[in-house]
């Protein structure tokens, strides 16, 4: 197949999703056809996984619609130079620091790593998509059960000068997968947070680690016990 593709699209360079298929004998045989294979990915996992088969930088793009600023940084260690980029917003995550994940099998903190704000017709924020760097494939895959999210409430803040009372708007919380179940929840009233604040989930009930997964190459939060 892959030579048939050479023959007909000779100019065309394909791209293989790791997310599709993360095999490693399948990323194996793709990596060892050589230059004329390249691969996307969306997360340090699945870097590493590519490294791991000597694949070079230059056979891999970035691309994930919201990237977390730690695999941003990893990425450029690494010398991957090539993303995608699907907002202005996103492009600020360059000059924002690198936000900390914690977490237990009981209480779930997870950072805000992307956001994307609504304004109304005054030019108000009238509505807040904030993105998390869990998700209903990991600690969340409980809403997949119908059970409804427990209330959240913001462990800190990012700017110690930051005022105690901010405003509550309508928000929607999204997942860090790049698939269509990424939606944690639709109508949720929430503060305005900034990228990089802690969002604490008391609480999280029964299996909410052992039925997690690593798909997408995000991995399980850490657990601290205390």
């Amino acid at each position: 197949m892959y030579e048939v593709w050479r023959q007909k699209l000779p100019r065309v360079k394909p791209f293989y999703l790791i997310k599709c298929n993360s095999d490693e004998n399948v990323v194996k045989l793709l990596a060892e056809l050589g230059v004329g294979v390249c691969f996307d990915c969306s997360s340090i996992e699945e870097f590493k996984l590519v490294f791991k088969y000597g694949v070079a930088s230059d056979r891999i793009i970035y691309a994930h619609p919201y990237k977390a600023i730690s695999h941003i940084c990893y990425a450029a260690a690494n010398n991957i130079s090539v993303m995608n980029f699907d907002s202005i917003q996103e492009l600020s995550l360059f000059q924002e620091d690198s936000p900390c994940l914690s977490g237990s099998s009981f209480e779930l903190g997870v950072t805000v790593h992307s956001k994307k704000e609504y304004l109304d017709a005054d030019g108000n924020v009238s509505h807040v998509k904030y993105i998390i760097n869990d998700g209903i494939h990991g600690s969340f895959n409980i809403i997949r059960y119908d059970i409804p999210l427990r209330p959240c409430y913001a462990l800190a803040r990012k700017a110690s000068d930051r005022k105690t009372e901010v405003q509550a708007v309508n928000c929607s919380l999204m997942s860090p997968s790049c698939n269509d179940l990424n939606k944690l929840s639709e109508k949720m009233i929430l503060p305005l947070f900034e990228i990089g604040d802690v969002i604490v989930f008391p609480n999280m009930r029964a299996y909410t680690l052992c039925l997690a997964s690593t798909f997408n190459g995000f991995m399980k939060p850490t657990i601290m016990y205390f």
